[in-house]
């Protein structure tokens, strides 16, 4: 008998000399039927879905990074074309342009992530901007970046403080919207960078948040405060224990079961899927009780 034949014209084996288990099978079939039609080619309406998923996360990263986002994509398709589909169609395409979670809370979920994470001074200057441009005030973000930095670390705020102060006192871009006269910073805008560089240099965050939420406008709504620290708590990792009291907190100040799961599908692409799977099970021992049954 040949390797790969069994008697009785059973189901051929796999390498192991074992029948493969009819889960994986059924995945391995999923799998070819949703990426190719008839013929092993891919069906007009599996075209059309791609086509339309490029176009979405087009839409996204322009809305959220301007030039900047430009630039990123230029940069990776210098380095392979398929780097910059990854970022355009899986991460932009298929995550950050899922409707159930807004681009701008989206945002401002992604700035307190990355202000946890650490020293990531490149993503963070992009969604730094991209709170801006999808609607958060200067203050706003001067105010969650000294949130999500509250326990961080001496590094990781100075760090981040440095860049929301880099962003608001230099981006050119910024300073024409908020000002009539182009090119110039207002002057509300400039205390929120004497603030943020006062804190940088002495990593006070208590002082810096008094000082900022002492400034004219709003402050952050206490819902935006909630969805800031669950962010915060998901980046980190290591406050697992936590999770479930956050989200509690999110659902009580008016955060849909929805918006929430699509924060976890979010976290994926900022913080990582280890540290999303570490969050599931609390998460999930929540987010149940508030599954609707038919």
């Amino acid at each position: 008998m040949q390797d790969g034949q069994q008697q009785g014209g059973g189901a051929p084996s796999n390498r192991s000399g074992r029948a493969p288990n009819k889960l994986v099978s059924a995945v391995r079939a999923w799998r070819r039927s949703w990426s190719l039609g008839a013929g092993g080619r891919r069906s007009p309406n599996q075209r059309d879905r791609r086509s339309g998923v490029r176009a979405n996360g087009w839409a996204a990263l322009e809305a959220i990074g301007g030039e900047k986002g430009a630039e990123l994509v230029k940069t990776l398709q210098r380095l392979s074309p398929a780097f910059a589909r990854l970022l355009i169609e899986q991460t932009y395409g298929e995550v950050i342009s899922r409707p159930a979670l807004s681009l701008k809370d989206r945002e401002l979920a992604t700035v307190a992530m990355l202000v946890a994470l650490g020293d990531v001074p490149s993503a963070l200057e992009l969604h730094c901007v991209g709170m801006l441009r999808t609607g958060w005030s200067p203050r706003e973000m001067a105010e969650v970046i000294l949130f999500a930095a509250a326990g961080a670390g001496t590094r990781s705020f100075e760090a981040a403080t440095a860049v929301a102060e880099r962003v608001l006192a230099k981006d050119s871009t910024i300073g024409d919207a908020l000002s009539s006269e182009p090119g110039r910073v207002p002057e509300d805008v400039r205390r929120y960078v004497v603030v943020l560089f006062d804190a940088s240099r002495h990593a006070d965050v208590l002082s810096a948040l008094a000082r900022i939420r002492a400034c004219d406008g709003p402050p952050l709504a206490l819902s935006d405060r909630r969805l800031v620290e669950l962010a915060r708590t998901l980046a980190r990792g290591n406050e697992r224990s936590q999770i479930a009291a956050h989200i509690e907190r999110c659902l009580h100040a008016g955060w849909t079961r929805e918006q929430l799961v699509e924060l976890l599908m979010h976290t994926t692409v900022y913080a990582g899927w280890p540290l999303t799977l570490n969050a599931l099970q609390p998460a999930a021992a929540v987010l149940e009780r508030y599954t609707v049954r038919p």
